[in-house]
């Protein structure tokens, strides 16, 4: 009472704030009854320490239609008072507690994504598994079942029949909302086939890039304009790539954000104006039943501009110098500082893409994004690489076979199949190599095969799934091996993975362009 009647004010009432992670983990932290969300960031940048959480955003619970919350909401305001709960192990009344989730706001590009920390692939893997389940990420029947058997893969290793034979595994890694169950089973059956062949976290990523591949990655919600005499209804969204335009559940256009001059809005019309060679802008408009949905729309659209343009997390590899985290702005002053091979790769994306950009001494809008940069800096080391005599060229062929499908992604892509032999012409480099298949020739991500450091008699390709003493898919390379067995005419003993054990001949065929019959090694062979 005494401290009532001098006006003192003693310490402030703490509360707990319990976040729920995208992995399904949660951590508690301690704030004042009148905190705010930036007062939240920081301690939870401290507990997390993830350096792509500036993708993630904080959201009220069960909020559906993702309004994440600004740094400057009040905890309060916004969340209401904090409610005292009944601690399961005493029934008594805790502490009061306030709760939030932490989920992906900015989908990262596959530029910025292939650097990302483990933590941080495994949160967005997480994050795309729950769209795929609410189906904001709509992808194909054969599709679902790939990504599925990727996720099965990071998030239950291999596959034991012991274990998971009766797929219960898979209810908690759905990927479609009315997910059968003949998906299940193919979904099943395919992260059974990745079993000896690919590693969890070569399953992570194959299963990001296949994400990433998919047309509405990152588009999230889709704004629906109004129907008018001379144009029919549209969907609008954003993602990384910039500004989507859908009509009849088909992509019509996208504007890139390199290309948006300017975006404005009055009443129920939002409009955005397009750079054109050589100075002159394309207005390009949309018109909205109500003007509280145009400027939702507006403001929605601005947020990612600013975000993919300014910012950009997680540069390691990429730019020289840049440190881990750093704003797009600082990226940017260290790489117009200390890079010229960036300056020249500008140059030559500015050449290439010449109908997209105007003079780059105009305003922000219009200087060459740091994606713009790293993409030209990637393709004008590759020229060099390609054109210059490479001093790692084996000197005798060195060969690869695939674990999974690439589909090439430009004209310098080498496409492959599972169990097709690749032969290796250069790999100095750590996430791509070089390499042929007969004529053909390109780059390849170097996690899609693995090296073959044997004779390529010895080697031998399933033509069709076999179930037996060691079952294997139709794709799958083993190896012959010695055996104190006594092995039956028309069998063979051979390795698959961890596994070894008797199959038919008549299943396999030999990798080595020979015509001589099968037969077992002489010596024990290498396991692959």
């Amino acid at each position: 009472m005494l401290q009532s009647f001098l006006g003192l004010k003693g310490a402030p009432e703490l509360v707990a704030v319990t976040l729920a992670l995208p992995d399904g983990a949660a951590v508690t932290v301690e704030v004042s009854k009148n905190a705010t969300i930036s007062d939240v960031l920081p301690l939870l940048d401290r507990e997390v320490q993830l350096p792509e959480r500036l993708f993630f955003g904080l959201l009220a619970p069960k909020d559906t239609e993702k309004h994440f919350l600004d740094p400057n909401d009040s905890l309060r305001k916004v969340l209401g008072q904090p409610v005292a709960e009944v601690e399961t192990t005493t029934g008594r009344l805790g502490r009061k507690h306030w709760r939030l989730q932490l989920q992906l706001r900015y989908h990262p590009p596959a530029v910025v994504m292939r650097e990302w920390s483990p933590m941080g692939k495994t949160w967005l893997l997480h994050s795309l598994l729950a769209e795929l389940l609410a189906a904001r990420l709509q992808v194909m029947q054969d599709v679902a079942v790939s990504l599925g058997a990727l996720a099965a893969q990071v998030l239950a290793g291999d596959y034991e029949e012991s274990r998971h034979a009766d797929a219960q595994y898979l209810r908690s890694m759905r990927v479609q909302p009315d997910q059968d169950e003949r998906l299940t089973r193919a979904i099943q059956h395919r992260h059974a086939s990745h079993s000896g062949m690919i590693t969890s976290a070569n399953a992570l990523d194959e299963f990001l890039n296949l994400c990433c591949e998919q047309e509405l990655y990152g588009v999230g919600r889709l704004f629906e304009t109004a129907p008018t005499p001379d144009r029919e209804i549209q969907q609008v969204g954003c993602s990384a790539r910039g500004v989507h335009v859908y009509a009849h559940d088909q992509r019509v256009v996208i504007y890139g954000w390199s290309r948006i001059q300017r975006m404005h809005y009055r009443s129920k019309n939002f409009e955005i104006t397009l750079k054109t060679p050589p100075s002159e802008f394309e207005p390009t408009d949309f018109f909205f039943a109500t003007s509280a949905l145009c400027k939702a729309v507006w403001s929605h659209c601005v947020e990612r501009h600013a975000f993919y343009r300014i910012r950009n997390t997680s540069l390691r590899g990429d730019v020289q110098g840049v440190p881990i985290g750093a704003t797009m702005f600082e990226a940017s002053r260290i790489a117009r500082r200390n890079s010229k091979m960036l300056e020249q790769a500008s140059l030559d994306e500015a050449r290439r893409r010449s109908s997209n950009w105007t003079s780059s001494t105009g305003s922000f809008e219009s200087h060459v994004s740091l994606d713009s940069l790293i993409r030209g800096a990637e393709g004008e080391a590759i020229r060099r690489a390609s054109a210059a005599p490479s001093k790692n060229v084996a000197r005798t062929p060195s060969f690869a076979v695939a674990i999974v499908a690439f589909e090439p992604q430009g004209d310098r892509d080498l496409a492959f199949r599972p169990g097709q032999v690749v032969r290796l012409t250069k790999t100095d480099e750590h996430d791509w190599w070089w390499g042929a298949i007969g004529p053909q020739s390109g780059r390849f991500p170097s996690r899609c095969v693995t090296r073959l450091d044997q004779d390529l008699s010895r080697l031998v390709k399933a033509k069709r799934d076999h179930q037996g003493e060691m079952s294997f898919p139709a794709g799958a390379i083993l190896s012959l091996e010695e055996t104190s067995r006594d092995v039956p005419a028309g069998m063979l003993f051979g390795r698959f993975g961890s596994r070894t054990g008797l199959f038919p001949q008549d299943v396999v065929a030999s990798l080595a362009p020979t015509t001589k019959p099968l037969s077992q090694p002489l010596t024990q062979q290498v396991i692959i």
